[in-house]
């Protein structure tokens, strides 16, 4: 007791790490696609994170739903 904790003394755990596999969800009201990217950054709950298309190789930048999934809305 009385000890204080400070930033240095805490580490980040992230939800997706780089080069993780995730799956990919893009969605409407209307539609549903799913697909395979790499995680090219890491991330926590609700992080906007660079994701590229493992069979496009196209760059995404979709929300942090829960482990190892992603989601886009489409347009």
């Amino acid at each position: 007791s009385g000890t204080v904790v400070k930033a240095r003394h805490l580490e980040t755990v992230y939800l997706i790490n780089k080069e993780d596999t995730v799956l990919v969800i893009a969605q409407n009201s209307k539609l549903m696609i799913t697909t395979s990217a790499i995680a090219l950054e890491e991330g926590q709950l609700g992080d906007m994170i660079s994701i590229e298309n493992i069979k496009s190789k196209k760059v995404l930048r979709p929300n942090i739903q829960k482990l190892f999934e992603v989601k886009k809305t489409l347009k």
